[in-house]
């Protein structure tokens, strides 16, 4: 498995955009965590979390993840009287974060998280 940070979502005519660019607003683009993984040894529907967008490459990932936001919104958020937010959204173009943004950004950065209040399961 391999993990690279970067921005993904928005305008295709925004090219390889900065940090600054995708922090502007002006873009699109979202923050994300490419996981790059092996299906045969652990499944899309494993690697699901909350987060307010699932980008999704396929339409066989699509609908796992609305199955998988489905069965937790019934069993986490709609007894608690809450609703899921998140996004799933065709992944679009992925673009590598630039080289600082890559080392222990949440470490490094612990303000920079979810800027919305979430329920984990």
């Amino acid at each position: 498995m391999k993990t690279t940070v970067g921005y993904t979502g928005g305008d295709e005519k925004f090219k390889n955009p900065t940090y600054s660019q995708v922090c502007s607003g002006t873009t699109g683009f979202a923050e994300a965590c490419r996981v790059e993984y092996d299906p045969a040894l652990v499944g899309y529907t494993e690697l699901i979390e909350y987060r307010s967008t699932i980008f999704t490459h396929s339409l066989e990932q699509a609908q796992i993840a609305h199955k998988v936001t489905e069965e937790v919104q019934d069993k986490y958020f709609s007894p608690r009287g809450l609703k899921i937010i998140t996004a799933i959204v065709n992944a679009g173009t992925w673009y590598d974060a630039e080289p600082y943004h890559q080392q222990k950004y949440l470490e490094l950065n612990p303000d920079h998280g979810s800027t919305h209040n979430a329920l984990y399961w």
